[in-house]
């Protein structure tokens, strides 16, 4: 199963979620692979921040900068 939203895909794999950020066409190319990774790194630090403070969110299994993706719990 597969939803695309203006920012990410997210996909079920099994008892895997992975979210794939999109890239803007209209971005400078060096930015947006700039904002991308920012975005991905902080989204990870922020899940497992929560996680550690007792917050019920998906654990963070993988991130992968080259291709834009970070996997999650189910």
């Amino acid at each position: 199963m597969q939803f695309i939203g203006a920012e990410a895909v997210v996909s079920f794999k099994g008892k895997v979620v992975e979210k794939k950020r999109l890239s803007k066409s209209y971005r400078n190319p060096v930015l947006d692979k700039s904002l991308i990774s920012l975005r991905l790194k902080r989204e990870k630090k922020f899940l497992e921040k929560s996680l550690s403070l007792g917050i019920c969110v998906p654990k963070v299994l993988s991130l992968n900068e080259k291709e834009n993706t970070i996997e999650l719990e189910r």
